[in-house]
């Protein structure tokens, strides 16, 4: 059967199923049909994947924890997609064996695109169908005309089992590589939205494919193609549990979001991958990929955080200022001022119409104001806004409370930056005397402090006192955080520069080979400070 034929789906039976579907075959593009989202959960998931049903090749019983790969084993028997069409004549080429899309019929299942995804096979059945229902819940659309450009279902599996290794991802085995992308690109362009689905959110298998890269990197340079970065409700509820409990995990995924690289990307079948990389070194180069994908998704990740900030901005309740708090934090960590501070005005303003001025949350507020313009350089900006913090903690938590320590931490590194290295000094050991009273002597912000004595009397020209310090700070650090804690090569550097001033580094001492392996490319005006 031609692609001319009067059937809306093709499924390769006779005339009189037409009008089965209310799909005019005239506005059918065969090679960007879509499969509804209705269709994904209702029937692939819940009537064809969840029903007792074992995988062909290892016998285990499938479910919505199944992934793609699980669903359909390419190296193995027909599984459920291929099974669907293995007695379709496929509308494509004439022959047997057809794409899964092709073998449906009815609007309320199939039709022309309205988006591709843009996934890795080792996602699960139930994350996807998860991910695309919330899309369409979030967006006011109708499950049933919203329709999926899916590869495992709309690339004809058939086939891809039939070519050599080396097109098993998919390529026509009998176009040049090349062809291939500009056959992609066309499709992607006449589809016009593609929905890239990032899982898990602290760790997505996404970045380390390279087709993955490849389709995020294609969908953003397409002209007129619509890019949404999308992720499975439980995902969203995990990364906000990590904002309310610390936020370290965001912090460490805003780092691996950062530092993707194409060239370290995988692919199951290895020309793939050499077609790829061969195709984007020819059109862009590895570099201009990689930064603008990673600022792609660095921006997708500030945007998940504004909309969790939104949710929650109708409450104006102590609950909000804090979680404005935390989310700025993060965006300072990772380089965001102006978001940052956007927050944590708005943070600001609640508290004070609605905690009051002398509210710890003020406090805490107006210190996080002065960390953002302490790292965009505004230090006298940060001092006075460090010292209204200090004030307000003296007077509703007391002189011993850790808050009133973290004030004077801040303050100190405003001084040093500005130069007042005797007053620096003064905050610090402030702070070290109530850290030492409230935590012990051999906890890590105790090291931090004495780490940051250090570096002032370093500036002061006092490097014995320097070095007392630094090597206090390393043996409780290398007590509590272990040899291989990034802080110890901090504190191991400190030493080096320290040493180095003093003409006292000895290739044959083993320590000081440890001190210049960690120093590595440090000079003077590099040494390393923390403040908390």
């Amino acid at each position: 059967m031609d692609a001319t034929s009067d059937l809306p789906v093709h499924d390769g039976k006779s005339k009189e199923h037409k009008e089965e579907s209310s799909v005019e075959p005239e506005s059918m593009q065969l090679d960007t049909l879509g499969v509804s989202i209705h269709h994904l959960k209702h029937i692939f998931l819940e009537r064809e994947v969840e029903r007792p049903k074992k995988n062909a090749t290892t016998g285990h019983f499938l479910s919505r924890h199944s992934s793609i790969c699980e669903i359909e084993d390419l190296e193995g028997p027909p599984g459920v997609i291929r099974t669907k069409g293995a007695t379709t004549t496929c509308p494509l080429d004439g022959k047997m064996g057809a794409a899964y899309v092709h073998c449906l019929q009815g609007e309320d299942h199939v039709g022309e695109a309205t988006h591709m995804l843009s996934y890795s096979w080792d996602y699960t059945i139930g994350d996807i169908v998860d991910t695309l229902s919330d899309y369409c819940l979030q967006n006011e659309l109708d499950a049933k005309r919203s329709y999926i450009w899916i590869c495992c279902l709309c690339v004809n599996q058939h086939r891809v089992v039939e070519n050599t290794t080396q097109e098993k991802s998919g390529m026509i085995a009998s176009a040049a590589k090349v062809d291939f992308f500009a056959i992609f690109g066309e499709c992607v362009k006449r589809i016009g939205h593609v929905l890239a689905m990032m899982a898990p959110w602290n760790a997505p298998v996404y970045i380390t494919r390279v087709w993955c890269i490849f389709e995020i990197f294609t969908a953003h340079t397409t002209e007129g193609c619509k890019l949404d970065i999308v992720m499975p409700p439980k995902e969203k509820l995990s990364l906000e549990q990590d904002v309310v409990e610390s936020g370290e995990g965001i912090n460490a995924v805003y780092e691996t979001l950062g530092n993707t690289k194409v060239e370290n990307a995988k692919s199951s079948v290895t020309s793939d991958r050499l077609a790829i990389l061969g195709q984007i070194e020819y059109d862009v180069g590895y570099s201009v990929l990689n930064n603008l994908v990673n600022d792609l998704l660095r921006g997708w990740m500030h945007g998940v955080l504004a909309q969790l900030v939104r949710a929650r901005e109708n409450t104006n309740n102590e609950d909000y200022v804090e979680f404005c708090n935390k989310i700025g934090i993060i965006l300072l960590y990772n380089g965001e001022h102006d978001a940052a501070m956007k927050l944590h005005q708005t943070a600001l303003t609640i508290c004070e119409t609605v905690l009051g001025e002398n509210h710890s949350e003020t406090a805490a507020t107006y210190g996080n104001i002065g960390s953002v313009l302490d790292d965009m350089g505004d230090y006298e900006g940060a001092l006075a806004k460090n010292k209204k913090a200090l004030a307000i903690r003296l007077s509703a938590l007391g002189k011993d409370h850790l808050d009133v320590a973290t004030s004077y931490n801040n303050i100190g590194s405003a001084l040093y930056k500005i130069g007042d290295y005797d007053g620096a000094l003064a905050k610090y050991k402030e702070a070290l005397g109530i850290r030492l009273s409230a935590l012990g002597k051999n906890h890590p912000d105790v090291a931090t402090t004495h780490n940051n004595i250090g570096v002032v009397l370093w500036k002061l020209g006092d490097y014995q006192g320097a070095l007392s310090k630094h090597e206090e700070a390393l043996a409780i650090r290398l007590s509590a955080l272990g040899e291989n804690h990034p802080d110890v090569a901090t504190t191991y550097s400190n030493i080096g520069v320290v040493m180095f001033c003093m003409g006292d580094v000895s290739t044959e001492d083993e320590k000081s080979m440890m001190i210049m392996d960690a120093r590595s490319d440090y000079a003077q005006s590099n040494l390393s400070w923390i403040c908390y």
